[in-house]
């Protein structure tokens, strides 16, 4: 029981770390774009 309820905060937290990349990869691209719009 206890090996299930780790495997599930294991991808509850690899679900956040993905979707915590993926803002900082669009926050990057835009500031990117904003920055070469100069």
């Amino acid at each position: 029981m206890e090996s299930k309820v780790g495997i599930l905060v294991g991808l509850e937290n690899a679900r956040t770390q993905a979707t915590t990349a993926r803002a900082l990869k669009n926050a990057m691209e835009l500031i990117r774009y904003d920055f070469f719009s100069f």
